[in-house]
């Protein structure tokens, strides 16, 4: 038989128990505070994200859109007209706008200046219609001008639909600087970052939030920070985070809240069915509206609206409905910066001047005739060389027809129907 061995107790020493359990302790405190660590930071977050989120709602539910007196007319003689101004995407009020355009302007009608200011409240085209109203009734304003830059313009065409057939006023002109036919109207890029900001609204009080703005102008300034070698970006990185920074903390800052409105009103514009309800309801009542669209020529171009496509489709809506409108390209024109060619817009407006008093004398004397009048708008439109289309009371042609543009100038009559 082999003979059995023994196993002899090992002579190396075992662990020590309590010293591995205290380790393993220690190693699950470690991790509990970490844990405990992260969900502060993540409830602290959440609590400042909240409450930013509630005083922006609260700035919001608190603001309040204005319409302000922010110019004199350049003759007093004309105090009884006005010139309202609607600046674009990304603005809180219009007076930086009318500082730029309003001399110009006025070459083509006189008038107070008035500055329409957002005021990071709602947006609401009826409720700016509603102000227009009373301040006119309380200056004694009786002749409107309506000028809008860029998404401006719609809201400028919302109002006008709004005011249209009013017994108090009378819009005589509606001005379009640059301004889309909704999405479609747009360039390619800004057409995807419009989409982003409608898709961005719909994280639970991503409007609200400042530091999601922060973030927002950072990413939309990354032109600035994309090129050059590494160490050049980050210098350039952190001079756009101070940049950011200064921005979102201006007194008069557009809030997120309107950004998302404004962009809402560009996606979802009905151009041609405002210029519709405009001559419905003044036809019958007052001379209807002449429009003027202003875009860019060289060396400028329009990197953000498709002026040429916007221009013609909103001239060929304004067609169909009798409205007489007019193109005009504004040589060297930047979209961001309207005030690096005020003279440009003024030599404009100038340009236009004669063609443009003659648009809204005409439409006058085709509501007169309209009307029935005492037959001097008749004798004087038949001096003029103008035929009337034969339209029946109330009646919108459907589709463009000769002399309907009410405009009494071939050319530009033309002009506008050639925008299909």
């Amino acid at each position: 038989m082999t003979p059995v061995r023994k196993q002899m107790p090992s002579t190396r020493s075992s662990p020590d128990l309590p010293a591995l359990l205290e380790r393993k302790a220690r190693r699950r405190r470690r991790r509990l505070i970490t844990v405990q660590t992260l969900l502060l930071v993540l409830i602290t977050l959440v609590w400042a994200y909240q409450t930013d989120v509630r005083a922006n709602l609260e700035k919001r539910e608190a603001a309040e859109i204005s319409v302000n007196v922010h110019g004199e007319p350049a003759d007093p003689a004309h105090d009884s007209s006005a010139v309202v101004f609607f600046d674009g995407f990304g603005t809180y009020d219009a007076d930086h706008l009318s500082d730029t355009l309003a001399a110009g302007y006025k070459e083509i009608l006189d008038g107070e200046t008035w500055s329409v200011s957002y005021g990071n409240a709602p947006l609401a085209s009826e409720r700016i219609g509603e102000l227009i109203l009373d301040l006119a009734h309380e200056r004694g304003v009786t002749d409107l001008a309506l000028v809008g830059y860029s998404m401006g313009g719609i809201i400028d065409l919302e109002v006008a639909a709004y005011l249209a057939g009013s017994p108090e006023v009378t819009v005589r002109n509606i001005t379009l600087v640059s301004t889309p036919d909704g999405l479609d109207g747009l360039r390619p890029h800004q057409k995807k970052e419009l989409e982003f900001a409608q898709t961005f609204a719909r994280v639970p009080g991503a409007q609200y939030s400042t530091f999601l703005r922060f973030i927002g102008e950072v990413y939309f300034m990354r032109d600035r920070y994309s090129d050059g070698d590494l160490g050049t970006r980050a210098s350039n990185f952190v001079e756009v985070l101070g940049i950011a920074k200064d921005y979102v903390g201006r007194p008069r800052l557009p809030g997120t809240w309107l950004l998302v409105d404004q962009a809402f009103a560009i996606a979802n514009a009905d151009l041609d069915g405002a210029l519709r309800t405009i001559a419905e309801e003044s036809r019958m009542v007052e001379p209807l509206p002449t429009v003027l669209y202003l875009g860019t020529a060289p060396p400028g171009r329009d990197y953000m609206v498709n002026d040429e496509v916007s221009s013609k489709r909103i001239c060929r809506y304004a067609a169909l409905y009798g409205i007489s409108c007019e193109i005009r390209d504004v040589p060297g024109a930047v979209h961001t910066m309207p005030e690096r060619t005020a003279d440009a817009y003024r030599a404009t407006f100038g340009e236009l001047r004669p063609s443009a008093q003659l648009d809204m004398e005409q439409a006058e004397l085709m509501h007169e005739l309209r009307t029935g009048g005492d037959g001097e708008g008749l004798r004087s439109l038949e001096q003029l060389g103008f035929e009337p289309p034969e339209i029946s009371e109330g009646e919108i042609p459907g589709e463009v027809q000769e002399g309907a543009s009410g405009a009494l100038d071939p050319e530009r009559a033309e002009h506008a129907e050639a925008g299909s």
